[in-house]
């Protein structure tokens, strides 16, 4: 159909791996494993025919860019030549969407596509082929280096977005400035990228999709690269705001810089992925929590994820798997398969971008457990899964002062900025910032990598060159205050923030000042990501903390301390959804809320089981209990994904009358990480 080999097209620009010879500081876009078109229509299609509601709203929630995809297929299908089958189809998806995702996209969708009057639908038809036409033009220009040839086809996409504008298409329209705004990026162009341009495409990508209520993982990439880029006006006046009613003289931060002074480095390959201690949420030695590269037969060949279809390719062989860095169908370096962590050194790029890089990986050759369930991972014949984690680095000094930069996001460059992942255990729109790290001095424990960074007792803005096999170091003369953490009812391990504008591309974990703070440079800070945790390895329990909406953010002034207080009291977040005679509580959507707005999510070993009350809106008493039940067996997440193994499962309760306007509450008493946990009372789509 049509829209099906369009949907392959949207997606051909969805990822661009960095340069290889260019540092990036481009956020790449989330990667989600999900279903296929056929395989999901398969699956809907006989959960239809059940009636199985709760099963569409959850294959629904872990299919969103598929679901998406469809949706807009089964309207203009629809709206071509309406049937009672598709109507159906469509009507299930649109109930599953509301509930899944609270956004009314998919009634938006109907409305606009199913009600088209054909004038319209000619004009669309002839633009969408025209979309095929220039996203082809922009690959072929992409893949030459021809920047003109780029921005010819940049032109044409915005030119197109105005006329799906006219035509009411919003989708397409997020869709066109998507394009532009990678295009543009330096994860795409590298040194030769227009940021600004770049900033602006994201924020129009943004602002199409609000107007279509898409809030997807698309979206949220959009949203946090256009605020790097141009920084969030909103944020940027609760900041102002907050400093003015705090007394705060506040002063435009900058950096005088010396010159520029080279220092190359070389390869070193880390064994062990605990030490040094450093900064990430996978990176301990407890591989069932790594990513994960599957195969089936032997013969049979997997990108490595991090680079997509233009990168490594690993090949499983009869003995082990072989990884094809030049991609010509033959294993250039060969992996044992021992059931321990072995590391794997090879060779990346060609001509100047040549360079050393390495991972870790291992197969597990026993049952593991996963959030308390037993999954048999041993391979066979049919399938193996292959468990891998960073080890790549570089070794050098600056200055005098020895450094280590670490690739965490295994993007090939050391020294590039986060990338951002959905992985499971996150609700939806959230987004897991994975960040390189680097070692100074000796220290025992990596910091993030960031351009600005104090080595020794002087500060210097750094940068990466050539894959980071060679980085750029220039003195930087800039004005300090101090950062420093305050957790009430938590211990974090780290606790990373971002600062804005200049120092857009600076990141300083908290916590490696202890009790005394960090300095940073004056200016604003919000947070990135850091982490809970309590136990080792197999034992350990852990949660992420992440921004979410209306999370603080923190201004540092010259020569002052500012104080980030986060953690108790806690509040629960959850979206809750009215069926008429019943309300409805998301598992999937339940995240522990810390005093600044901070979200906790990922909760490993540790997953919530709430007890859910239900009462009448407006009165003090509440209904008994009703315990939410979490996944117990192998077969639910062989069928669902791991996905429903980190949260607590959907619940709905009874009301009185149908329509009886109730409020939900969350009760746990005794969570093994966090304590008592006892949320606010929710009206059905409130906050």
């Amino acid at each position: 159909m049509m829209l099906t080999a369009l949907a392959l097209a949207l997606t051909a620009l969805a990822a661009p791996p960095a340069p290889a010879s260019t540092p990036s500081h481009a956020l790449q876009p989330l990667q989600k494993e999900e279903l296929d078109r056929d395989a999901f229509m398969d699956r809907y299609r006989r959960a239809l025919d059940a009636r199985a509601e709760s099963e569409i709203e959850n294959l629904v929630r872990r299919n969103q860019g598929t679901a998406t995809v469809l949706i807009i297929e089964l309207c203009e299908a629809n709206g071509r030549e309406p049937s009672e089958r598709l109507e159906n189809e469509i009507e299930g998806l649109r109930k599953a969407w509301k509930i899944a995702f609270n956004s009314s996209f998919a009634n938006e969708m109907y409305e606009y596509l199913s009600l088209m009057r054909q004038q319209v639908r000619a004009f669309r038809s002839e633009k969408k082929q025209d979309f095929i036409k220039i996203q082809r033009e922009l690959q072929a220009g992409t893949a030459e280096k021809n920047w003109e040839r780029v921005d010819v086809a940049c032109e044409q996409f915005a030119a197109l977005a105005e006329a799906f504008s006219q035509a009411g298409d919003h989708y397409y329209v997020s869709e066109c400035w998507w394009r532009i705004a990678q295009a543009y990026d330096e994860g795409v162009r590298g040194n030769k990228a227009n940021l600004e341009k770049a900033g602006e495409g994201f924020a129009n990508c943004v602002e199409a999709r609000d107007r279509i209520d898409l809030k997807d993982r698309f979206y949220s990439a959009a949203k946090l690269r256009a605020d790097q880029l141009l920084g969030s006006k909103e944020r940027e006046a609760e900041r102002s705001e907050k400093a003015a009613a705090e007394g705060f003289t506040r002063k435009k931060a900058g950096a005088s810089l010396g010159p520029e002074v080279g220092y190359d480095l070389t390869f070193s390959i880390l064994e062990d992925i605990e030490n040094p201690l450093r900064p990430g949420f996978e990176l301990l030695e407890l591989p069932i929590i790594w990513r994960q590269l599957s195969f089936k037969r032997p013969g049979s060949a997997t990108d490595f994820y991090t680079f997509g279809d233009k990168g490594p390719q690993m090949i499983r062989t009869s003995g082990g798997v072989a990884m094809d860095a030049d991609r010509d169908g033959k294993g250039e370096v060969e992996i044992t398969l021992t059931g321990n962590i072995e590391a794997t050194e090879v060779t990346l790029g060609e001509g100047d971008s040549l360079r050393k890089w390495g991972f870790l990986s291992i197969v597990l050759t026993d049952s593991e457990v996963y959030q308390g369930i037993g999954l048999p991972m041993q391979p066979s014949d049919a399938f193996m899964s292959l468990f891998v984690g960073p080890a790549g680095s570089m070794v050098g000094e600056v200055d005098g002062t020895s450094i280590q930069v670490i690739d965490e996001n295994m993007d090939g460059v050391y020294g590039s900025t986060p990338v951002g992942w959905g992985n499971p255990g996150l609700t939806p729109q959230s987004v897991q910032p994975i960040f390189d790290t680097i070692v100074v001095g000796g220290a025992k424990r990596a910091v993030p990598w960031s351009e600005y960074i104090e080595l020794g007792s002087q500060w210097y803005q750094l940068l990466s060159d050539q894959n980071g096999t060679r980085v750029v170091a220039s003195k930087a003369q800039l004005e300090t205050g101090t950062l420093k953490l305050s957790a009430k009812g938590i211990k974090p391990l780290y606790f990373v923030v971002r600062g804005t504008g200049t120092f857009q591309y600076s990141y300083f974990d908290v916590m490696t000042g202890g009790s005394r703070g960090i300095d940073v440079p004056a200016g604003s800070y919000e947070l990135l990501i850091g982490e809970v945790r309590k136990g080792k390895r197999k034992q350990v329990q852990k949660a992420m903390i992440l921004s979410g909406k209306g999370t603080d953010t923190w201004t540092v002034n010259p020569g002052e301390t500012t104080t980030i207080e986060i953690g108790a009291p806690f509040d629960v977040d959850f979206d809750v959804t009215d069926g008429g005679g019943v309300v409805k509580v998301t598992g999937g959507t339940i995240a522990i809320v810390g005093s600044a707005k901070e979200r906790y999510e990922r909760l490993w070993n540790c997953t919530l089981e709430p007890e859910a009350f239900v009462r009448k809106a407006g009165t003090k008493k509440g209904g008994r209990g009703v315990k939410m039940d979490t996944v117990r067996d192998y077969e639910s997440i062989q069928n669902e994904g791991l996905q429903i193994a980190w949260f607590p499962l959907d619940i709905e309760l009874k009301k009185r009358t149908d329509d009886e306007e109730v409020e939900v509450q969350l009760i746990e008493k005794k969570n093994k990480l966090f304590g008592k946990l006892e949320s606010s009372w929710r009206k059905a789509g409130g906050n």
